[in-house]
């Protein structure tokens, strides 16, 4: 709550402590009972002479005056009104800004509503971080169309999306029994979402490694192991069955095969 200094002049003498009413109504009325004023044409000024139209100009411990005692341009007075709207501009550009920092994404028809700052954080050079990154990242993109709800619009697997965005909010692969890894390490490249893909080859990987003797790997299968897997890593495949699968021209050196089953 302020307090003010009321006087009737600038000579600042037999002055009143006040506390700023809610209104400037208000105000002017208990200006009108202590300084004997009749009637309602109470008007205040500040020290610049401008007068004040709303309270919130006022500052705490500030003089206002009851008579200008400088005459200023209206050119000066409409400067103070015109901060003002500034203020409440600003203010209104603040509240807009924090409802824009939840973003709606409509994958493959479901809706997914998560934070501006979990789809940068994390991996902010992937896809999703340049669509909602600010004007000053330079590799800013701009973000999909939009429903009819205002939700970005991104074609691919809801089901695949679901885990990549629950990795960006905690950093760790959780995948439910139904959910394939593959097509998991799939969209995690296609978002380029970097971090996430050792960890979706390591479940690739003890995937294989469960397969029983009755459940052979196809080509494809072999491939996208080898593709996946770095250069530096070693791939396990032992145990695992290769009958019929074509492995003619492939670069099997970082691969174990240890415990091999025979090829038919």
């Amino acid at each position: 709550m302020n307090r003010v200094y009321v006087f009737k002049d600038k000579s600042n003498k037999n002055g009143k402590v006040m506390v700023l009413e809610n209104t400037l109504e208000e105000f002017k009325s208990k200006i009108s009972a202590l300084f004997d004023i009749v009637g309602d044409n109470v008007k205040i000024y500040s020290s610049n002479g401008c007068e004040i139209h709303d309270l919130r100009v006022i500052r705490d411990d500030e003089n206002v005056y009851l008579l200008p005692s400088v005459k200023q341009n209206n050119e000066d007075c409409d400067n103070i009104e015109n901060s003002t709207k500034d203020l409440e501009e600003g203010i209104e550009n603040i509240k807009s800004k924090v409802v824009s920092d939840w973003i709606t994404l409509n994958v493959g028809g479901k809706r997914f509503t998560t934070s501006r700052a979990t789809l940068l954080a994390k991996e902010p050079l992937s896809m999703l971080a340049r669509m909602f990154a600010d004007d000053n990242n330079m590799y800013l993109m701009n973000p999909s169309a939009t429903d009819e709800t205002g939700a970005y619009l991104i074609d691919r697997s809801p089901e695949y999306f679901e885990p990549i965005l629950n990795y960006l909010r905690h950093g760790n692969v959780v995948l439910d029994n139904h959910v394939n890894p593959k097509g998991v390490l799939e969209e995690a490249i296609f978002y380029g979402i970097d971090s996430m893909i050792p960890q979706l080859n390591q479940l690739l990987e003890e995937s294989i490694s469960s397969y029983g003797k009755n459940q052979a790997l196809s080509r494809m299968d072999v491939v996208r192991s080898i593709v996946m897997t770095s250069i530096t890593s070693e791939l396990r495949f032992q145990g695992v069955n290769l009958a019929g699968a074509d492995l003619n021209r492939l670069d099997l050196r970082n691969i174990n095969f240890k415990v091999l089953h025979k090829i038919a």
